[in-house]
């Protein structure tokens, strides 16, 4: 459920960021908007794993439902090229705190002959996601713009979808199990792991 959230955030902002910001400035090239999401989601991914073991998969479920309500509020707010950067960094970091820590849990919960479909439950349920985000987003924008008025102008308000499936998205990880019973399965599963590969 985290995953297709996060998918639906995800999408949302990679597919309809540029438009909103080509709408704010005509002369920019409007893919760069996107890059302070990409650039920490892509370097931050891998240390999440870590962060995960250290802190637990919870906090950073958490973590990252709180920084997509901010990071859509952020744009939905602005009305500005800077607001746009802002929040697509925040996104950046919440993103990449989800990936990792999820497809870890997913592995660890699944008895050992299905983790190759736990590990690619994740990835599927966020491109489900993001298909959802791409289409209701873009619904929503159309229905926002004022008589007269611009895409733009009915994106940014559209943004707050995007911060509602946030809010959404603190339910589930909020019934993630707390750092001490993710320790202990993570235990449970290395335990079987090596007798497996004993027998």
């Amino acid at each position: 459920m985290i995953m297709l959230l996060i998918g639906f955030a995800q999408f949302a902002f990679l597919s309809y960021l540029p438009a909103l910001a080509l709408g704010y400035d005509g002369a920019m090239n409007s893919g760069i908007s996107v890059v302070p999401l990409m650039l920490p989601y892509v370097l931050l991914g891998a240390a999440s794993g870590f962060l995960a073991l250290r802190f637990g998969s919870r906090v950073l479920a958490i973590f990252a439902s709180v920084g997509t309500v901010v990071a859509s509020a952020t744009v939905a707010l602005s009305g500005a090229i800077p607001g746009l950067f802002a929040g697509a960094l925040i996104m950046g970091i919440a993103l990449a705190m989800t990936m990792i820590p999820m497809l870890l849990i997913c592995q660890h919960v699944a008895p050992a002959q299905d983790v190759g479909s736990a590990t690619s439950l994740p990835v599927l349920t966020r491109n489900f996601g993001g298909a959802l985000g791409a289409a209701v987003i873009a619904v929503t924008a159309d229905a926002l713009i004022p008589n007269g008025g611009t895409m733009a102008e009915g994106l940014a308000p559209a943004f707050w979808v995007i911060a509602a499936v946030g809010l959404l998205a603190l339910i589930p990880a909020i019934l993630l199990p707390r750092r001490a019973a993710e320790k202990k399965l993570i235990a449970e599963r290395e335990a079987i792991a090596a007798h497996a590969s004993h027998v």
